[in-house]
């Protein structure tokens, strides 16, 4: 039986201001509004407002969720008994990456914002590690309860103070911080995020007040983007992606997340082959940059002195810097020569940078 694609708590505004819709993970986001480079160049220079709520709303219930994501994941999450958010790694026996997310603390449990493409793996996993029959800790989904929001950008904080946020959320610097703040009446949970390489905010809203929140939002000068202005803002700045550098293919130490492996913790899934890669990876993942507009495409080769080395994870244009950029695998032992990717039967050059 095909699943019908889930909409957002907001997909009628989205409609009204003209969005190009996709599917993605099952639902459906917007693409872009009227102009991904307007959209763009908002959240670099202003504000860019983005509807997130593809994203899960996985909640750990019970007051063993902490431990039991302390447990699964490589990372430490032990800032949660803090009241931070931290970030949550989850291998597989391989060493490869499960899924990573970010975690929320809760009065009695754990808030997981797991994304596609893994949403529905992570969740399985979840529940098939959770202690059952004891009542200590369930794995329940209430992505319907809630939108997520993201607002990014040098104007950020001045949208957030429009919205009667507390002062200690909008100029937080220490990372992980989060809390809650009440918009008329109701409990508006937010978070510092810098995914776009600007500092930006996170807010996971009551559905009942989403269209508020985001049309206040809105009013207050943040432009509404879509997941191509996004996403060009991630590649730009090499952050990591779920599906693309982030898969139970590739590990920590390839993707560059060695140092958040917290070998000192104690024992987790995939901890002993992270073990052995931490000093001695068979890849690394590394920027790419070329001269011409013509976007790098995931899966193609790259080649280093003529000789396959490996393959785009991600690409987008640069607008500002003009060309394109990627994000790329290659061989750990490739040498520093000449870079290139086959194009259509055209080669194209390209130069590597670290990331």
């Amino acid at each position: 039986m095909v699943q019908a694609v889930r909409l957002s708590p907001i997909n009628d505004a989205h409609i009204e201001l003209g969005a190009q819709m996709i599917e993605y993970g099952g639902y459906s986001v917007p693409a872009r509004y009227e102009n991904t480079l307007e959209e763009y160049m908002s959240a670099r220079h202003a504000a860019g407002l983005f509807d997130l709520s593809h994203l899960k709303a996985l909640i750990l219930e019970g007051r063993g969720a902490a431990a039991l994501l302390q447990s699964l994941s490589a990372t430490d999450v032990s800032p949660l008994s803090e009241g931070l958010a931290c970030r949550v790694m989850l291998c597989n026996e391989q060493g490869g990456i499960i899924d990573a997310f970010t975690a929320y603390p809760l009065e009695d449990g754990v808030l997981c914002a797991s994304g596609p493409p893994y949403a529905t793996v992570c969740t399985k996993y979840l529940e098939s590690r959770a202690v059952s029959g004891t009542g200590r800790v369930s794995v329940v989904d209430h992505s319907s309860e809630y939108a997520r929001f993201a607002i990014h950008g040098p104007h950020a904080k001045e949208v957030l103070r429009g919205m009667k946020a507390h002062t200690s959320l909008i100029y937080a610097r220490k990372p992980g911080f989060c809390g809650t703040y009440l918009l008329d009446g109701l409990p508006i949970f937010t978070s510092l995020s810098d995914y776009t390489g600007e500092k930006g905010f996170e807010l996971l809203v009551p559905r009942i007040s989403a269209l508020n929140v985001w049309s206040r939002m809105s009013a207050l000068g943040a432009m509404p983007c879509g997941m191509a202005a996004l996403d060009i803002l991630r590649v730009e700045a090499g952050r990591r992606a779920c599906g693309h550098e982030l898969t139970p293919e590739i590990g920590p130490a390839e993707a560059g997340f060695m140092h958040l492996v917290a070998f000192e913790k104690g024992d987790f899934p995939g901890r002993i082959e992270l073990q052995k890669q931490r000093n001695h990876p068979r890849r690394k993942l590394i920027g790419m940059r070329s001269e011409p507009m013509n976007v790098f495409t995931p899966g193609q080769t790259v080649y280093i002195d003529g000789e396959p080395r490996g393959r785009v994870t991600s690409g987008c244009a640069n607008p500002e810097r003009g060309g394109s950029v990627a994000l790329a695998l290659i061989d750990a032992s490739a040498p520093n020569g000449r870079v290139h990717v086959e194009d259509k039967g055209r080669r194209r050059d390209a130069v590597l940078f670290e990331i």
